[in-house]
């Protein structure tokens, strides 16, 4: 290759990264700085993660928001709360964070539909043709035990499951299937969920945290990672008139099982 092909290549490189910033950085994502000095992107709706280079780059050429630095632990008393929840921000997350990733008039009629229903567009004891006419989402599986749907909360992906005993359903779930990279992520929505979930049905009547292995009990920034290899499981619990209805989240093997489960009492 000749000197001035090598020197075009060299010239080309920095414009495609700018190229890059320009169109995956929204004008309202931030990017604040831990007191470990790592570099984390808030996304606009209400993600996080930690920035790139590119990331780094869109900020000065686009002037994007810069947050203060954020404490790199969770202080009980720290004013950094999720507004959602009222509970402190993931390790990382600035202060100032929404954390909104879940909009609530939206996710209310997917959860709850309304309240002449007792799961999105059913009542218990619907047939398989009366939730198939009933529902919008994509059906997936179907079997005479249950039917599967693919939907998304807002940001969250996950599968709507019906569970159908003697042609009736009676049991029906949402299981989360987002991904992340980050095992805090998992937690994060985790708590979004319950704070939300506790805006629709009142406070819970349940709230459990199973220690398997109290290693990092006292380190709030590491739950999501404690939950990734089985040391802990959280479970919620609300119960309505004629059903009860359980957020739980548990993990080994570094994966894990988020899930709302709504039964017939």
């Amino acid at each position: 290759m000749s000197g001035s092909k090598k020197k075009l290549i060299w010239l080309c490189i920095p414009i495609g990264i700018v190229l890059i910033a320009f169109y995956t950085f929204a004008a309202s994502d931030f990017i604040t700085t831990t007191d470990d000095g790592k570099k984390v992107l808030c996304k606009s709706d209400g993600t996080w993660r930690f920035a790139s280079q590119s990331d780094l780059m869109a900020t000065k050429l686009l002037g994007g928001p810069s947050m203060p630095s954020a404490p790199n632990s969770i202080d009980p008393l720290s004013t950094a709360t999720d507004p959602l929840t009222g509970r402190p921000v993931p390790a990382g997350v600035a202060q100032g964070y929404s954390g909104a990733a879940i909009p609530t008039s939206s996710l209310i009629n997917v959860v709850k539909g309304d309240n002449s229903f007792d799961f999105r567009k059913i009542k218990w004891g619907a047939t398989s043709s009366q939730i198939k006419t009933s529902e919008t989402a994509k059906l997936v599986n179907e079997t005479a035990q249950s039917l599967e749907y693919k939907t998304t909360m807002e940001t969250i992906e996950c599968k709507v499951i019906y569970e159908m005993t003697a042609g009736m359903c009676n049991k029906a779930s949402y299981i989360i299937s987002q991904d992340y990279a980050d095992p805090e992520a998992f937690y994060a929505d985790f708590e979004r969920l319950t704070g939300f979930m506790s805006k629709i049905y009142a406070n819970p009547k349940q709230r459990d945290y199973d220690w398997k292995n109290e290693m990092y009990k006292q380190d709030r920034n590491k739950w999501g990672f404690a939950i990734s290899i089985g040391f802990l499981s959280c479970h919620v619990i609300w119960q309505t008139a004629k059903t009860k209805i359980e957020l739980s989240i548990n993990g080994g093997m570094h994966k894990f099982n988020t899930a709302i489960v709504y039964s017939k009492l």
